[in-house]
């Protein structure tokens, strides 16, 4: 899961530290999903000193030496940084040409024609890469953003229905006032959603209580910041 919160003082986006995949193990004659998990990937590039990606891999058999240097060929092209418009169609046609199977966000704030800085934020699933923080007149807000392979955390922070007796009843939307957070507050909530994806994937497991941390990027008008933060 990879969640990015746009508010007014910046763009924070995280992701579990750690990763788990599943492999097909033949048992007794039987084939058995065992999972993997593995510590120490890369979940975050920089692009140019100003362009912050934070993505997770959805084929295991992707390599770090694979993705990082399709991004170190892409940085080529440029001699001085291009603005953000310019630069993710190239970033979406490196990512169709080297089929790179990726999720993920890219976040940055740059400047416009008449010297404002603005924040742009881009969901990645795939090769389906758009905008997700302007609205169709280039009007920016603040939001948030969930991106999950299997729908858990977002249960919590969505409008969803619910079956009581014959009858399909709405569930009610907590309202997230991402407007009113500080880049400290946005940590604490991709924080709460990270631990609550953690706690309802490994309920029955006995690492329930294992010590978990997050990969979290702010980015704002002063730069970009990397943490590794405890959930």
């Amino acid at each position: 899961m990879i969640i990015s919160v746009f508010g007014p003082e910046g763009i924070v986006t995280s992701t579990l530290s750690r990763d788990i995949f599943y492999d097909k193990v033949e048992i007794d004659g039987n084939e058995t999903l065992v999972p993997i998990e593995s510590q120490g990937l890369k979940h975050s590039y920089v692009f140019c000193g100003r362009f912050a990606l934070t993505y997770k891999r959805l084929n295991q058999y992707t390599y770090d030496n694979i993705i990082i240097d399709s991004f170190r060929q892409l940085e080529k092209t440029w001699d001085e940084v291009p603005h953000i418009t310019e630069f993710m169609p190239y970033f979406k046609k490196m990512v169709v040409d080297n089929h790179l199977e990726i999720i993920g966000v890219m976040s940055a704030y740059d400047t416009m024609e008449d010297g404002r800085k603005l924040p742009f934020v881009y969901q990645i699933l795939g090769e389906d890469i758009r905008r997700v923080n302007a609205d169709k007149n280039g009007n920016t807000f603040c939001h948030f953003l969930l991106l999950e392979s299997e729908t858990i955390a977002g249960k919590l922070i969505r409008q969803t229905k619910v079956r009581n007796g014959d009858e399909w009843e709405d569930t009610i939307e907590p309202r997230l006032r991402c407007d009113l957070y500080s880049n400290e507050k946005s940590i604490d909530l991709c924080r709460f959603l990270l631990r609550t994806e953690w706690y309802m994937t490994n309920i029955n497991s006995a690492c329930l209580n294992a010590s978990v941390k997050a990969d979290v990027t702010i980015v704002d008008e002063s730069g970009i910041n990397q943490l590794l933060v405890d959930l």
